[in-house]
């Protein structure tokens, strides 16, 4: 299934509950899946890049994955980032 295909299939299922607990578990769920798909398009010393809160773009290597950060050693020490944050360099 292609990621319009998830998003529309979300969307309709939003549609179809009856409360805000509901749409809140469904939001998750979606997070949780984007998070998932992310985390595993990196592999252990893989080299990546993000850019820090300051703006600026810090380059490094995968060190550690973890259900909810990737770790990244860098000239400035190691860093633990979300995977949808990081790219490729």
């Amino acid at each position: 299934m292609n990621t319009s295909a998830e998003y529309m299939a979300a969307i309709n299922a939003i549609y179809a509950v009856k409360s805000t607990e509901e749409i809140g578990e469904l939001i998750r769920q979606a997070h949780a899946h984007l998070q998932r798909r992310a985390r595993t398009s990196f592999r252990y010393g893989q080299a990546v890049q993000f850019t820090a809160r300051n703006g600026a773009v810090i380059k490094g290597t995968v060190e550690g994955i973890n259900p909810k950060t990737i770790k990244v050693r860098t000239a400035q020490g190691m860093w633990r980032v979300g995977p949808s944050l990081l790219q490729a360099a």
